[in-house]
């Protein structure tokens, strides 16, 4: 979904608890809505990226892939938001 200019996919937890992250995949800009949830995590489907929905961590390429290969992406990260559900709505908050 679109929210005032930020891209925003809103996952809910196997613990039923709500989060909110930025829907584009910060290595090549793949779209994180085309992916899956996996535990408290997003998959990237372009590169098999794996987002903690938690913290924004990048889990990949931990531990399964070589040092190398960390260096060669970086640390990405992405963006978490505040979200909290009231009354059967889920409400996000936005901050640059």
């Amino acid at each position: 979904m679109d929210v005032q200019g930020y891209k925003i996919i809103v996952a809910r937890l196997r613990s039923g608890e709500v989060k909110a992250a930025e829907a584009i995949c910060p290595h090549e800009e793949a779209r994180l809505a085309e992916g899956t949830i996996r535990g408290d995590a997003v998959y990237c489907p372009l590169h098999h990226y794996l987002f903690d929905l938690h913290t924004g961590r990048n889990l990949y390429p931990f531990p399964i892939h070589p040092t190398w290969k960390l260096e060669e992406v970086g640390d990405l990260s992405l963006a978490i938001f505040l979200c909290r559900e009231k009354a059967g709505w889920i409400w996000v908050t936005l901050m640059d």
